[in-house]
């Protein structure tokens, strides 16, 4: 939402500075349904260092103040949207800050019982099962440093194939259902062990639903062999043993991709996972590079072995384009003209600019997404 009316911007800037709230109507409907149109809304004062990410955020831009969610922020600025939008505002800097909107911290208590629903599994087990934490409520503590105020729908978890029936019956015994995706032929579910990478189970607790994506490898792969290219089936299982042996342990048998190897494979998911449909993710990608030492030098080898730097192009492109966000060597490994020019059908601001699909919002089907993912393997393959 945006104000522009100059008397009441100057009232709302005079009341702040005596450090007092301000209570306002909402006009618009960027916001919704975090802020509906016409809602009576207050705003808090608050600098730019006790801002967090995903705050509703209070800027001044030019003779205009604008309530927007913060999607990104560094120690120099801050980049916000409207949920609603298809395009990211200017980024702001710390002298432009008013404050934040007095919001409800209902998703960062539903983020704090996903992590306590992980300690439980994880002290199920024995230490010798390690879980790498993809995302997820737990990842955002370790990344952000808090839980994230926003809607989370699962932790991603890639585990070990070898402890895939043990992890199950814990699930199990914790009240946790293994569901079936529409998506997928039946038979991948009939053995022990699903021929799929990703199983998902859940429960429902109090009116909260619950789901844990348990991974057998790193990255989604397709189950036509048609289509499994840049990485087959065997380099996924080598790039999963990759991962693996980069870990960060945490805490028990609680395990984190750093560096280069969590930007790599935030990257593949974007593409692979996502069908390039979360602007989160690039928000995700983009503090990973602005937090963590990242060697280019060693990401682009791995883009190389695998064959997927025309793939992780976008993604890097896309955060650095929005987030202002520098990227080592970019332009070097852009994809060829023709191929750039086919796969803008598929990557654009209506797909990078999804809105979030936990608030209600009509979802891509999964039929789709698939669809879009083969399609951008051919168009991008090496």
């Amino acid at each position: 939402m945006i104000i522009d009316n100059k008397t009441k911007i100057k009232l709302i800037q005079k009341t702040l500075k005596q450090n007092k709230s301000v209570n306002i109507k909402a006009i618009g409907n960027s916001m919704f349904p975090l802020i509906k149109n016409n809602q009576k809304i207050q705003i808090i004062p608050k600098k730019f260092p006790d801002i967090k990410t995903y705050d509703i955020v209070v800027i001044k831009h030019g003779n205009t103040i604008i309530i927007h969610q913060c999607l990104f922020k560094s120690q120099k600025h801050l980049v916000t949207f409207g949920i609603n939008n298809k395009f990211i505002d200017p980024p702001a800097l710390p002298k432009q800050i008013l404050g934040i909107i007095k919001t409800s911290n209902y998703w960062q208590i539903i983020n704090i019982l996903y992590a306590t629903e992980l300690k439980k599994l994880s002290l199920l087990t024995s230490d010798k099962i390690p879980f790498l934490i993809l995302k997820g409520a737990p990842w955002q503590k370790h990344i952000f440093g808090h839980f994230l105020n926003k809607p989370t729908c699962d932790i991603d978890i890639l585990i070990k194939r070898k402890n895939y029936i043990t992890i199950k019956n814990k699930l199990i015994k914790l009240g946790y259902k293994q569901h079936q995706s529409p998506c997928i032929n039946p038979k991948h579910y009939s053995k022990q062990i699903p021929s799929i990478s990703e199983i998902s189970f859940s429960k429902t607790k109090n009116n909260i639903t619950f789901t844990i994506d348990l991974h057998l490898l790193a990255i989604r792969n397709a189950l036509n062999p048609y289509f499994q290219k840049p990485i087959t089936l065997k380099k996924m299982q080598k790039l999963t043993n990759k991962f693996w042996k980069s870990t960060k342990k945490q805490k028990d048998n609680i395990l984190y991709l750093q560096n280069e190897y969590l930007l790599f494979y935030l990257c593949l998911n974007f593409i692979f996972h996502h069908a390039t449909r979360d602007i989160n993710i690039l928000s995700y990608i983009a503090v990973v590079i602005d937090k963590q030492k990242i060697d280019w030098k060693n990401f682009w080898k791995l883009a190389k072995k695998y064959k997927v730097s025309n793939f992780v192009y976008y993604p890097l492109g896309w955060t650095s384009r929005l987030f202002k966000i520098p990227i080592p060597s970019l332009k070097k490994h852009q994809p060829t003209i023709p191929r750039r020019l086919f796969a803008k059908l598929f990557i654009n601001h209506y797909t990078i600019f999804r809105p979030f699909r936990q608030l209600g919002s009509k979802i891509v089907p999964g039929k789709l997404n698939v669809l879009i993912i083969s399609i951008l393997r051919l168009i991008l393959n090496e």
